[in-house]
């Protein structure tokens, strides 16, 4: 016996599909700002020493600053003193963070539609949605746990 295939069948087959496309998309910024922050805490004394500001305090013939890496953003601060007293903070990593809160937001859109189509699709398409968003959570919580390394 042979089952025919309607249009609504197709169409939501395809929706389903493009919903854990949408997931998966969504959750690779995640993952990239963790090779960011990677990348930013790799060689960070190095890059903070270069980007040092006028008027960073010497120390012989380097500049007085701390480092530490970011969960959020997810990159790499560095705090200079100052000559005056004071300290001046800068930041890596907010454009990969940005990027990796918007791809956040559509894997959880992708979850909520998939949820006001559950009817509509198929088993297989409503996992695989729901694993995108596990992964992208995962990122997140890999991106807090690297940045409490130290």
């Amino acid at each position: 016996m042979t089952r025919n295939v309607t249009r609504q069948d197709t169409s939501s087959t395809v929706r389903g599909w493009l919903l854990v496309a949408a997931g998966f998309l969504g959750m690779l910024p995640v993952w990239g700002a963790l090779v960011s922050q990677y990348v930013d805490a790799r060689d960070a004394y190095t890059d903070c020493a270069a980007d040092a500001p006028t008027g960073a305090t010497l120390v012989g013939d380097t500049y007085r600053f701390a480092v530490e890496r970011t969960s959020f953003p997810a990159g790499r601060q560095c705090i200079y003193d100052m000559q005056d007293g004071t300290l001046v903070t800068t930041q890596s990593g907010w454009t990969p963070t940005i990027w990796a809160i918007a791809g956040t937001v559509v894997c959880v859109a992708a979850v909520v539609v998939i949820w006001l189509l559950w009817r509509r699709t198929a088993a297989m398409q409503r996992l695989l949605v729901h694993v995108a968003l596990v992964f992208a959570a995962l990122g997140w919580v890999s991106i807090a746990w690297f940045a409490s390394l130290g």
